[in-house]
């Protein structure tokens, strides 16, 4: 019985901690911190692929605040054939405070602090 629980709660242990593929460096676009009404630097814009068949699906996320895991999730934001391709397109993050535009995608700054 003690086996059993141990192997249970490894297997379990694992399921939960395991790392994702999105969090995975060698997967990153794109960083930036941007400012917002609740401080400088409070959200962080993290644009990653994913590969997907034959492809990479270009994803994005918008961390609010630090030393936390909640965050919005901006879904696919395009698909392209090679990781450098992905950061040809999508690796340059543009906020001027009033707008964040990555590639062809943008947000406006009223959505993004939407969360509270």
């Amino acid at each position: 019985m003690v086996i059993v629980s141990f192997v249970f709660g490894l297997a379990l242990g694992w399921i939960i901690f395991r790392p994702r593929q999105n969090d995975n460096i060698d997967n990153l676009v794109a960083m930036k911190w941007i400012d917002g009404k609740y401080g400088k630097g409070f959200y962080g814009v993290q644009i990653y692929y994913e590969p997907e068949n034959e492809k990479y699906s270009v994803k994005g996320r918008i961390w609010i605040g630090r030393a936390n895991s909640y965050w919005h999730d901006l879904g696919i934001l395009g698909t392209v054939e090679s990781p450098e391709e992905a950061v040809q397109k999508f690796g340059t993050v543009m906020h001027d405070g009033r707008m964040l535009k990555i590639g062809n995608f943008s947000l406006s700054q009223n959505e993004i602090e939407r969360h509270r």
